[in-house]
């Protein structure tokens, strides 16, 4: 789903994203390849805003901006992927 605003502060574009469970690595890496050609044509001027349900287990390991030291210790694949693509976008 994709809603774009255009407000006082500025365009918004809001996404409401669904990831495969975990096991479904092909579909996985479908999604992420989807996900960031659609994020590739968003407005690098406006806002972006990420609503989602990842099915992902990002453990406690820090990693800047993105993983903080928090969380559980564990790490699935899906949570691998998705430090993964907040590292290329960060």
């Amino acid at each position: 789903m994709e809603i774009k605003l255009n407000t006082h502060r500025g365009h918004w574009t809001i996404f409401g994203v669904y990831a495969p469970r975990e096991g479904r690595e092909e579909l996985n890496e479908e999604f992420y390849v989807t996900l960031q050609k659609i994020l590739d044509k968003v407005n690098k001027n406006g806002y972006v805003m990420l609503i989602w349900d990842m099915k992902t287990k990002v453990g406690n390991n820090k990693f800047t901006n993105i993983v903080g030291t928090n969380g559980e210790i564990t790490l699935n694949y899906n949570g691998i992927k998705l430090i993964d693509f907040c590292k290329f976008n960060n």
